[in-house]
């Protein structure tokens, strides 16, 4: 059973279950035209780029912030599974630094150092064994205290998703990774980006400096990226935020 999780009421930030959804959209619409529009192409579209995936390599998804990269890496992972093999995916947002211990540009947000550790420690699995996952809560911009943990068998497929995923390539030998970059229409990111930052309590002005800030620090940084991808994918789906009631159709230029 796959689970989606619809970012109205709490959205999901209420930090009363520490679970990860399947998939993530903004409402109850958006989770019937997920279920019978997009799912298909996304599925349709990892089936076909998957093939070439072998039993224990790594797939790292980068692209922008509000891209798609987690929908994506979710359903490469039911492709993966439709042909025999099991995938585990790990979202780079686990390893987001608390506010106060950030650095500056879009790499000192994250714990890179642990997150480089944990896969190196999974590059020379040689059996099956169980890895804590630390637990980021996006409303205070803290980690809190989490016995969450992953089984990850030594033929697993190792899914990273996440904004800095391909500048992680580096952790890992070469021959048993991918790098993939997904990209969307800039203007219907922006509008993620901001529903992102109103979910958050955020107003307006302080959601639009965070888009232009991301704009200067983060996406040059991610940009320069795509060098390193073996595929990239442009996402044509149905735009999610028809009936927002922000209307950031202006906002987003």
């Amino acid at each position: 059973m796959h689970s989606i999780l619809v970012e109205t009421g709490f959205a999901g930030l209420d930090r009363r279950h520490w679970v990860t959804p399947d998939f993530i959209v903004p409402d109850l619409p958006a989770a019937v035209r997920f279920i019978l529009d997009d799912y298909p192409q996304l599925l349709n579209m990892c089936e076909m780029a998957g093939e070439q995936i072998r039993e224990g390599d790594f797939v790292f998804i980068g692209g922008l912030s509000r891209s798609g990269k987690s929908n994506f890496a979710s359903c490469l992972k039911e492709s993966l599974k439709a042909q025999g093999k099991v995938a585990v995916v790990l979202s780079v947002d686990r390893w987001l630094r608390n506010d106060d211990q950030r650095k500056g540009g879009v790499l000192g947000r994250y714990a890179v150092d642990e997150i480089q550790t944990l896969l190196i420690d999974l590059s020379k699995r040689s059996q099956s064994g169980e890895f804590k996952l630390p637990v980021y809560d996006k409303i205070n911009q803290q980690h809190v205290p989490s016995d969450e943990t992953i089984l990850v068998g030594y033929k697993d497929v190792i899914i990273v998703e996440g904004t800095i995923a391909l500048s992680l390539l580096d952790a890992i030998p070469r021959n048993i990774g991918h790098a993939w970059f997904v990209e969307i229409d800039e203007i219907e990111r922006c509008r993620r980006v901001l529903r992102e930052c109103w979910l958050r309590g955020l107003k307006d002005k302080e959601a639009e400096s965070i888009y232009q800030a991301r704009q200067e620090d983060e996406t040059p940084v991610i940009l320069a990226t795509l060098k390193f991808a073996t595929k990239r994918f442009r996402l044509e789906l149905g735009a999610a935020f028809a009936q927002d009631r922000h209307q950031p159709q202006e906002q987003c230029g």
